[in-house]
């Protein structure tokens, strides 16, 4: 079983979106699983702060619904 501290969010059109979120500010990238579902892939880490986390939030639900 895979482990760590990424988040995935499917998208079918994941690479747009990574696109998208990158030119908004957010470091982000693409994955698949290992059923074929596209992903944006997250690393929250201990190092950010919980209005960084939150802004991420945010960014990816303008991303998700314009």
């Amino acid at each position: 079983m895979p482990r760590g501290a990424f988040v995935l969010v499917p998208h079918p059109a994941a690479s747009e979106k990574i696109a998208q979120l990158k030119s908004m500010g957010l470091n982000t990238d693409a994955r698949m699983t290992p059923d074929g579902q596209r992903c944006v892939r997250l690393c929250p880490d201990i190092l950010n702060t919980e209005d960084e986390l939150a802004r991420a939030a945010r960014l990816i639900a303008k991303a998700w619904h314009p």
